[in-house]
């Protein structure tokens, strides 16, 4: 078998290094020596004599460490072989030292050196014996007549060939032999089993004291090596050489993000302060001054320049710094916006407070506050000029009252010169002014009555279509109640200067949608209004479609990619459906026009790109509708 000197394990003889330590491996020890003869040899717990190849005492456990056959003093001059014992605590001495244990790391001595390690202490045979030797149960006891300390020996054991009996001892330690060897014949099957049973438990026992003394033996190591290091501590250390100095180049991480904050917070008061004086906010960082035109200024405690993005349209901007790693949009950028400002600065207003303080030169300079002096001064000039402006007007009115006072004289002294000439011309003057002005008014009064005449009406359709001009529109009756189908472009008769009026009636389309013609100055400018119904398939379903045609070309918008050339497409709350008949109210009043579907508005439209114009019907060559209950009435 191959041994291992560090660790004490066996293994078989083909290999050559320990699996637990790496060592080479060695003849073992405890091998047979093929020079000693075999024979019988003693156990060295209770002087059992047992076969050779046996590696355990059958009668108390032990491990049978030594293969040196035992050979007893015999007459003849014969002796016994040195006892197992020996052996065995030189096994265990080579087993176990102190390199096999948990060496703890030396602790550092006063002076900041190292402590010498301890000197590695190997422990004796006797020491080892003394506190790993298992406690196994007393060999069994010497049958009367037997003289102490005299090995037992089963009944049926031979010694020079006789047969011992419990009532014949054998001799004790030391004692010859009445014959030169010892024989043990085979024993029973019986007694054999139980003895088989007795060694498992005895084997037991003794593995348990084993682990038992060996962690006795590894606190008795422990407790000398911290001896051992307190003695060395006491010891007056050797002065360790002085640590090298390092020189700090750039600023801890953390300066560098309070310096990047303490500018941040500086610029953004620098851009505050330009919005409030110029009513917008700087286009870039340059338009803060001339301090911004060094780059340095512009740049962050990593030495990265800051990010500074503006919408002017909503009067909002983006100040950002890249972070440590150089990168945008990471998660090291620190970003602050309009809406995070006050968060951002109560969240920093301890490093922010401290930058400040220490940088209080840096501070002024990048957030000048000349834009607020620039604010005062302006409001003084503008005030200044105000003034001036204010006592130009007096000045300017007074002289106007002046002059005003000169020609009064003027005309007064020429009155008086030729009084009755002059007051004749005023006279017939005045009268022929009071006349014109009395004949414009009655002229405008009798158009608005026309107008009011013209624009108040109801049409029933039973009287044909003389107010329409409309050659393809013609009249219908739907379920005895008379109607205008509406065929093609038509629009009411002189109702060009039309303005602000009311159109009111029932309209029920067959196919598609029909189109409300609005403010119609003639066929090339006007609005109008599609309304669409449950199946129409040209445009959008349940629509209300707003149009602005200008010079006989549509004014698209947003909605034109749903249908063609729209400005706007508003979607009903119900369905139009196919041959059914719905109220509509449309209401032009200024620059509004508003559309109310069976008593429900629908939409409100606002625009001013026609002031008058009549009012009218429209379908296309795939629309068809009817109107019945036609009623118009002025604003």
């Amino acid at each position: 078998m191959a041994y291992c000197a560090n660790c004490g394990l066996t293994y078989p003889p083909d290999k050559r290094f320990c699996k637990e330590c790496g060592s080479p491996l060695g003849e073992d020890p405890g091998a047979p020596s093929p020079s000693v003869s075999q024979g019988p040899v003693r156990c060295p717990s209770c002087g059992w004599t047992l076969p050779q190849n046996e590696r355990f005492c059958p009668q108390c456990g032990a491990r049978i460490v030594s293969s040196v056959p035992f050979e007893a003093t015999l007459p003849g001059g014969a002796t016994a072989a040195a006892p197992p014992e020996t052996v065995m605590a030189t096994e265990i001495t080579q087993r176990f030292t102190q390199q096999d244990f948990y060496t703890p790391t030396p602790p550092a001595s006063p002076t900041g050196g190292p402590v010498p390690p301890p000197q590695t202490q190997a422990f004796t045979a006797q020491d080892l014996v003394e506190t790993s030797t298992p406690q196994v149960p007393p060999p069994p006891t010497a049958q009367a007549g037997m003289p102490a300390g005299t090995p037992f020996f089963d009944a049926g054991q031979t010694v020079a060939g006789a047969p011992w009996t419990p009532q014949q001892p054998p001799p004790g330690p030391g004692t010859p032999f009445p014959s030169a060897a010892v024989t043990e014949p085979p024993m029973a099957s019986a007694p054999a089993k139980k003895s088989r049973v007795g060694i498992l438990v005895v084997v037991a026992i003794v593995l348990f004291g084993i682990i038992l003394g060996s962690a006795m033996v590894i606190q008795r190591v422990r407790a000398k090596r911290q001896a051992a290091q307190l003695a060395q501590q006491t010891q007056v250390p050797t002065p360790a050489p002085p640590l090298p100095v390092v020189t700090q180049e750039a600023p801890p991480q953390d300066e560098k993000l309070k310096d990047t904050l303490g500018r941040m917070n500086a610029i953004l008061v620098a851009v505050e302060n330009y919005r409030s004086a110029r009513k917008k906010l700087p286009q870039s960082l340059q338009d803060l001054g001339s301090v911004m035109d060094d780059t340095q200024m512009r740049n962050d405690g990593w030495g990265n320049p800051m990010i500074y993005l503006v919408d002017q349209s909503n009067n909002t901007f983006v100040l950002r710094s890249v972070g440590p790693d150089g990168n945008k949009d990471t998660d090291d950028d620190i970003r602050v916006t309009d809406d995070s400002l006050a968060q951002w600065r109560d969240q920093h207003h301890e490093a922010i407070d401290e930058w400040r303080v220490a940088n209080l030169d840096l501070f002024q300079k990048l957030s000048s506050e000349q834009f607020a002096t620039d604010t005062k001064a302006a409001l003084d000039r503008k005030k200044a000029e105000r003034e001036k402006a204010k006592a130009e007007a007096l000045a300017a009115q007074q002289a106007a009252q002046q002059a005003a006072q000169r020609k009064a004289d003027e005309e007064k002294r020429k009155q008086q010169e030729a009084a009755q000439l002059a007051e004749q011309q005023r006279l017939q003057q005045e009268t022929q002014r009071r006349l014109d002005e009395e004949r414009a008014r009655q002229q405008a009064e009798a158009q608005h009555k026309a107008r009011q005449e013209k624009m108040n009406f109801v049409e029933t359709f039973g009287a044909g279509l003389s107010r329409w001009s409309a050659p393809s529109f013609e009249t219908v009756t739907e379920k005895g109640k008379p109607g205008m189908r509406i065929n093609g472009f038509g629009l009411l008769k002189d109702a060009s200067d039309w303005e602000n009026y009311t159109a009111t009636f029932d309209v029920k389309i067959q196919k598609e949608g029909v189109n409300f013609i609005i403010r119609a100055r003639d066929h090339q400018n006007f609005y109008f209004l599609k309304l669409t119904e449950d199946k129409a398939k040209e445009y959008p379903k349940n629509s209300l479609i707003k149009y602005l045609y200008v010079g006989g070309k549509y004014l698209s918008g947003p909605a034109s990619n749903e249908a063609a050339g729209a400005l706007d497409i508003v979607t009903l709350p119900f369905k139009i459906k196919r041959n059914d008949f719905y109220h509509v109210t449309i209401s032009v009043s200024g620059g509004t026009i508003r559309t109310t579907i069976n008593g429900q508005a629908v939409d409100t439209w606002q625009d001013n790109t026609f002031k008058q114009g009549a009012f009218g019907f429209n379908c296309s060559t795939v629309e068809q509708a009817t109107v019945s209950s036609f009623q118009m009435r002025s604003n």
